[in-house]
């Protein structure tokens, strides 16, 4: 019980000191100088290392959504090699996370592909968003519920796909 109350608190701690990064580097309205980038790489290592015991659901949970928010913040301020560093490791942890019950949604894991795929296109890496792409798309078509939502997304995602491949220069198969 111990372990668990020190656990959500480190967690609680986590989520408001990014959140509060969040707010005063957005809010300032100029790009990261380097000590914003040393603590927000600083920020995203904790996550990367974040303990998964004695609870791995609720640690990867932790470490997914952690990422998400430091990734958010990179793209943000439209340092796309670093939010990818993130958006692979959240990826990660979010396919780790489908594997202990109960099932995580997979919203977050096509989400997570999708913004890889745009931090690989705005970084010129075509070929790296092709990847998420169709990684998007195989998420996609695993989607449960409504069939007009799950068509309406893979129709959207099929496109994408096209039009990367077309700039990849590979118009047979877009």
């Amino acid at each position: 019980a111990e372990a668990e109350e020190a656990s959500r608190r480190a967690e609680d701690a986590a989520a408001r000191l990014t959140d509060a990064a969040v707010r005063r580097l957005l809010v300032r309205g100029r790009p990261l100088d380097p000590g914003d980038q040393a603590y927000l790489k600083k920020v995203r290592d904790e996550y990367l290392a974040w303990p998964l015991q004695p609870d791995p659901r609720r640690g990867l949970v932790v470490r997914a959504e952690g990422l998400r928010g430091v990734a958010e913040l990179f793209i943000e301020t439209s340092r796309y090699s670093d939010a990818l560093e993130c958006l692979h490791a959240e990826a990660a942890a979010r396919e780790q996370l489908a594997r202990h019950p109960p099932p995580a949604p997979l919203d977050r894991q096509l989400d997570v592909f999708r913004r890889i795929c745009f931090c690989c296109e705005r970084n010129n890496d075509i070929p790296g968003a092709i990847a998420a792409a169709r990684s998007a798309l195989a998420v996609a078509h695993k989607l449960p519920g409504d069939d007009g939502q799950r068509c309406f997304v893979i129709a959207q995602l099929t496109g994408r796909l096209g039009c990367l491949l077309a700039m990849d220069g590979r118009a047979a198969e877009a």
